[in-house]
């Protein structure tokens, strides 16, 4: 569960904050039995039951002293439903998570699914806002004294770049390299790379050639994770140098080769792969999938076998889709397909962010 914003300071006046999350239902069972070797003993096992998409909002009220939560459920399947709470308490219930010292004044529950947890009742239980025993209340506290901090003073604006030296070489096409294979393009001075790690994820390179170097900012999914500097060497046919990762506070080598055919002529051209169209039925062995392609942007919808239905959103290019996919609107994962020479078959694999897995994935045109 996440805050996604906050106004007002914990146990003042009035103190709003919003939420959204995935919360997962699992049933545990047991099951005692005797045996001679063992004697008595009991078995214990679990099964998700349902992943719902939690979307709340709450208000503290010092003066009625009157906490209210409201909370949008969508469930896997697509069904939603709607809970509506409120407590009184002697403070912010945030300043007195999990203790249980509120006490419920009214609980409003509708569904359009069935059947449903019972959740009036497990709020009866609680006898506090369902976020403050999903989230955590102290960096919830923390995350909303921040938000009530004015935000400081934009910086100054930036002194207009300084000339820029003409590139000596052009990095379109592709590239081995010690992290994995590399795609690039470069248009005029500015470079773009795709970096595929060896686990399917799949980084991006955004940077600019002066001379005989490549200065660059690299990420996944839109975030930007470090900087880095290649110098070409061989008339533009090895790149070496080395990259910041911003997270784990480390430098390290990147070496590059050419992948294809030897171009000494500065700022040559070298030919794009076919970019093949992902439109249409395919079969998987996930389920069916439906691609519709406009341009290199492509959304397919994923039918598993349970019958819930992931949304696929994703970017061809040349021989390789880059993709997100999700649930409900929930992005779940990540990952990328190759296709096969006549781009009848794709395969490769997607990470699943939930369960911290990575898996395969391969798709054959339906007839």
């Amino acid at each position: 569960m996440e805050l996604v914003s906050a106004s007002g300071v914990p146990d003042g006046a009035t103190h709003k904050y919003a939420f959204r999350g995935t919360l997962v239902l699992t049933e545990i069972s047991s099951q005692s039995g005797f045996s001679f070797d063992k004697g008595f003993s009991t078995t214990t096992s679990s099964r998700v039951m349902d992943t719902i998409f939690v979307q709340a909002t709450g208000e503290w009220n010092r003066g009625k002293a009157v906490a209210t939560e409201k909370m949008k459920l969508t469930f896997a399947g697509g069904q939603k439903a709607y809970l509506s709470s409120e407590f009184r308490f002697a403070k912010d219930p945030w300043l007195v998570a999990a203790d249980n010292s509120g006490v419920v004044i009214d609980v409003l529950f509708n569904s359009d699914k069935s059947p449903v947890p019972d959740f009036p009742s497990l709020v009866e239980r609680n006898r506090e806002p369902l976020t403050v025993v999903a989230a955590n209340p102290k960096l919830a506290v923390e995350l909303s004294r921040k938000a009530a901090t004015p935000p400081p003073p934009p910086p100054p604006a930036p002194a207009p770049d300084a000339p820029r030296a003409v590139p000596q070489y052009d990095l379109s096409g592709a590239w081995t390299s010690n992290l994995g294979p590399v795609e690039f393009k470069q248009q005029g001075a500015d470079a773009t790379g795709t970096l595929r790690f060896s686990n399917g994820v799949v980084a991006v390179v955004n940077g600019v050639v002066q001379g005989d170097k490549f200065e660059f900012a690299w990420g996944i999914e839109g975030r930007e994770l470090g900087r880095g500097t290649l110098t070409a060497y061989d008339s533009g046919q090895r790149l070496a140098g080395t990259y910041h990762d911003h997270a784990k506070g480390t430098t390290a080598d990147w070496t590059l080769t050419r992948a294809l055919r030897i171009v000494r002529t500065p700022l040559a051209i070298q030919p794009t792969p076919t970019q093949h169209n992902l439109a249409g039925k395919w079969s998987s062995n996930l389920g069916i999938v439906e691609f519709t392609q406009q341009g290199d942007a492509a959304r397919g919808q994923l039918r598993f076998a349970n019958g819930a239905i992931a949304v696929i959103n994703g970017t061809v290019q040349g021989q390789t889709l880059v993709f997100k996919w999700g649930i409900a609107g929930q992005e779940l994962g990540h990952g990328s397909l190759t296709a096969s020479q006549d781009g009848q078959h794709w395969s490769g694999n997607y990470s699943d962010l939930s369960k911290g897995t990575t898996q395969a994935f391969a798709l054959q045109r339906a007839p």
